[in-house]
């Protein structure tokens, strides 16, 4: 996870590509992908390890193997925090 320390307090998450288009996302989160058939790019800058990288730094470091943020895991958080149910996940 990778925080913005300039004010804006944005986290950004690291998921697999192509796996966000398919949920509808509470209110307040904001996708950063280029979509099919557009040419558009999106970016999230990511922090050095290591050194002065403001207003960027790791909230949490990558995990060595590459492992990525589960996008279902974080979609269900996500609506959790805003009060509805995530269809992605089920209930125990």
């Amino acid at each position: 996870m990778i925080l913005e320390r300039d004010g804006t307090r944005a986290a950004y998450f690291l998921v697999a590509p192509g796996s966000t288009g398919n949920r509808r996302w509470p209110r307040g989160v904001e996708l950063l992908t280029g979509q099919a058939g557009q040419n558009r790019r999106c970016y999230v800058g990511v922090p050095a390890l290591g050194g002065d990288t403001w207003p960027l730094s790791w909230y949490s470091r990558p995990a060595p193997d590459g492992r990525l943020v589960h996008t279902a895991l974080l979609h269900a958080v996500l609506c959790a925090m805003a009060g509805q149910r995530s269809p992605w996940v089920a209930r125990c």
